[in-house]
């Protein structure tokens, strides 16, 4: 069992508060990728390393699903036409 945060590249970085429940309860929808493919781009590793944290814990994973390309492919169509 290796240290999973760092095989990732997990890292936390944000702005400094003075307590954790002093953060904003929200993320910034402003911040976000303008393309669905970015986005999942970013997510797709993230869901790696969690269930790589989860499996180390001897859990089950926390993101078990599988986006198959033409899954990804309507996502982006949806993502665009709401845009």
């Amino acid at each position: 069992m290796g240290d999973e945060r760092e095989d990732y590249g997990v890292s936390v970085a944000g702005p400094p508060v003075a307590a954790a429940d002093a953060g904003p309860p929200f993320s910034y929808p402003a911040a976000a990728p303008d393309d669905m493919r970015e986005l999942l781009g970013a997510w797709l590793p993230l869901t790696y390393a969690l269930n790589a944290l989860s499996r180390s814990l001897g859990d089950a994973d926390l993101y078990p699903c599988v986006l198959a390309p033409a899954a990804i492919d309507k996502l982006a169509f949806v993502d665009a036409l709401v845009r």
